[in-house]
């Protein structure tokens, strides 16, 4: 995001996806592959087929509501210290 922040840009609908697909597999402590989702990403890596014709959450997403969803994964609240 960092990158998209500095080029003053929002992602494109192929970048948003597997950001928002690494962001759910931190939710889901799925690590390994949400660093995957990100290399995607990075590597320029269609949206997968089955999505592709399919509008979502991806096709119109700011940095910053990108941002905040990482955010909220990120500083989830502690339920423990209730």
């Amino acid at each position: 995001m960092l990158v998209l922040e500095r080029y003053k840009r929002n992602p494109n609908r192929r970048e948003a996806y597997h950001v928002l697909s690494a962001i759910d597999c931190l939710k889901e402590q799925r690590y390994e592959a949400g660093i995957d989702a990100i290399r995607a990403a990075e590597h320029v890596e269609p949206i997968p087929e089955g999505v592709v014709l399919m509008r979502g959450l991806h096709d119109d997403i700011t940095v910053g509501e990108l941002r905040e969803a990482l955010r909220k994964v990120v500083r989830a609240p502690d339920d423990s210290s209730a």
